[in-house]
């Protein structure tokens, strides 16, 4: 199956590097930086994994997951961020994510992470 994927992230540079690591994985991989694009985003592409930055301009992760979740609760989201305190990882669930990843982040954890939530999700469905 070919999964759509969006990422969010206000730095072009990670997004790209999160792009090339899921593209290579042979995902779809759709970009955004700005937490006021997401919503739009999503409901013309639906993706199935969404990857979400916590620092983004206009609008932080947590408003933006707290959205999503509200809006799409079957879509996945995981929070990246260099902010990798207990209360950050704590925030992160509580508005709906489904698991919180810590800049810099492996390459083979972030997949294998990706991999599992889709997987967990699709039984789901």
């Amino acid at each position: 199956m070919n999964y759509n994927l969006l990422v969010v992230d206000d730095s072009q540079d990670v997004g790209r590097l999160l792009e090339l690591i899921l593209t290579r994985a042979g995902y779809h991989v759709v970009l955004a930086e700005d937490g006021r694009e997401v919503m739009k985003l999503i409901q013309n592409q639906l993706p199935d994994l969404v990857l979400l930055d916590i620092m983004l301009p206009h609008m932080d992760g947590y408003e933006v997951c707290a959205l999503i979740h509200q809006e799409y609760p079957n879509i996945p989201v995981l929070m990246l961020s260099s902010l990798d305190s207990q209360m950050a990882i704590s925030r992160s669930l509580e508005v709906g994510a489904c698991e919180h990843i810590p800049k810099p982040f492996d390459r083979t954890m972030l997949l294998a992470v990706v991999a599992r939530h889709l997987e967990d999700n699709n039984e789901h469905e």
